[in-house]
């Protein structure tokens, strides 16, 4: 069985990442960017959706590329 995506997008790499389910639910790798916003630094997250909820290790980097954070869901 293949799932059908109501909406994606793919890595440099041709990976699929940010995919939204045709029920709306976020499935899968997403990366999430955060501008910068009234002096507050910008930032990268990145993790795995699963049915709409964080799943598993989410890290969150610096807009030039540095680690600053990692959190673990379930």
């Amino acid at each position: 069985m293949q799932a059908q995506w109501k909406s994606y997008m793919l890595s440099r790499g041709g990976d699929t990442l940010n995919r939204v389910d045709l029920k709306d639910k976020k499935q899968g790798p997403w990366v999430l960017s955060v501008p910068e916003l009234r002096g507050e630094r910008g930032y990268e997250e990145e993790g795995y959706f699963l049915n709409d909820q964080r799943e598993g290790v989410w890290k969150r980097f610096s807009l030039e590329g540095v680690k600053i954070a990692e959190e673990n869901y379930r």
